[in-house]
């Protein structure tokens, strides 16, 4: 019995067909029906989960997925350096830099709402998802943050004064149509640094959305509306791209990815 899972984050769209479902212990295959929808959503991911033999995929995939569920090309991307003659702090050391990274965003949540800039720009709430890059010139070894913010603006004045660290950059992203792709390219150089060792590569708000992970065994595809639903718009689509790879337990895997904005 075959499975498929869906991840969706906003129009990127990735689907992965395992050869064969297999759950609890000693390779068995169960073709009993499940009841409960959640304990076979659970299973199915913790199964998958086991079968990444590198944490920095699994990591990376879970940015960019934050990435495209909150975030488009009209979001802020900003990147925040230190500069040695303003801090204080370590700045090779990443529990020193992430505690002053979090006091700057309570700062930046001071000005938006002194400012009234969120009711401006019609956003509910400040999101922001960052990844952890170490500078890879000389034997500095810094860190640096890239930051994607869900408004679409503040000025470099304003900003760098807010931060108050060192130098800042705000890059226009409006050619960007994966910014979920776009940022994991800043956090993949460097995140076998032992730094990140018991760390996490990246940093965001407690109010991201979430992807959305659909789970359909083979057997019951045709039964499922969710299963018509996505049937229907992959069949105008085609991937962006696609992979084939051996997994433990579930034999082969068909991995592709499609992006619903590009024809």
């Amino acid at each position: 019995m075959s499975i498929k899972k869906y991840v969706i984050t906003g129009h990127i769209l990735e689907v992965y067909t395992y050869e064969k479902f297999v759950c609890g212990y000693g390779g068995k295959t169960k073709e009993d029906k499940k009841e409960n929808e959640e304990e076979l959503k659970k299973e199915v991911s913790e199964k998958i989960l086991e079968n990444y033999s590198n944490h920095n995929v699994v990591r990376s995939n879970m940015i960019r997925r934050l990435a495209c569920s909150n975030f488009n090309n009209k979001s802020l991307f900003v990147t925040l350096t230190f500069d040695d003659k303003k801090v204080s702090h370590d700045i090779r050391n990443v529990q020193e830099c992430n505690l002053v990274f979090k006091n700057f965003i309570k700062r930046l949540k001071r000005f938006l709402k002194s400012k009234n800039l969120l009711d401006r720009f019609n956003v509910k709430e400040l999101k922001y998802l960052a990844v952890i890059e170490f500078q890879d010139k000389s034997d500095r070894r810094a860190v640096h943050y890239h930051v994607l913010f869900n408004i679409p603006f503040i000025s470099n004045e304003d900003l760098e004064r807010i931060w108050g660290q060192g130098f800042i950059y705000l890059e226009n992203i409006k050619h960007v149509d994966n910014v979920g792709a776009y940022l994991i390219k800043y956090m993949t150089k460097d995140n076998e640094d032992d730094r990140l060792m018991g760390e996490n590569a990246y940093l965001r708000s407690k109010n991201l959305i979430e992807p959305e992970e659909i789970i359909l065994l083979d057997s019951k595809l045709k039964e499922s509306n969710e299963y018509v639903k996505l049937d229907t718009i992959l069949s105008t689509s085609f991937p962006t791209y696609e992979a084939e790879y051996d997994t433990e337990f579930m034999g082969k895997c068909t991995y592709k990815q499609y992006n619903l904005e590009r024809k």
